[in-house]
């Protein structure tokens, strides 16, 4: 009696295409990455021995914003929809850009970013938000 051999039936999945789509979403990755948008912002540290803001020392350009869009710049009243011209003329004098954004308790996440983008817009470079602890001795 002769035996016949049988078949052994395998199902093997096809990883072929699942590293194709995985190496384009690689590829989309990095793309994309170096596009997205960052702020460069320095956040202060409160001063232990509770000395007064530094700002109007070494002559900085600060923004306050209280809420409503209402803004001051360096303790001079600005309207909302001058604002970025008066910080451009201010800029256009200046070789060092920073500016020191100082947002009161009153003020909304919204108005100081609104305030934020103005400032860059006008052309600082470089964003100083002190702590709170900072704009309570003022």
């Amino acid at each position: 009696m002769r035996v016949t051999p049988t078949r052994v039936l395998s199902a093997e999945v096809d990883v072929a295409p699942m590293i194709g789509v995985l190496l384009v979403l690689l590829i989309v990755v990095m793309t994309t990455l170096p596009a997205l948008k960052t702020m460069d912002a320095s956040l202060w540290s409160p001063t232990p021995d509770g000395s007064p803001c530094i700002c109007d020392e070494f002559g900085l350009v600060v923004l306050e914003v209280f809420p409503g869009h209402v803004y001051r710049v360096n303790n001079r009243a600005v309207e909302a929809s001058g604002l970025q011209a008066h910080l451009t003329r201010i800029y256009r004098a200046q070789a060092e850009k920073e500016i020191v954004i100082e947002g009161y308790p009153t003020a909304t996440y919204g108005d100081v970013v609104a305030a934020i983008d103005v400032a860059k817009s006008a052309g600082a470079r470089a964003v100083d938000i002190p702590p709170r602890e900072v704009l309570s001795l003022r």
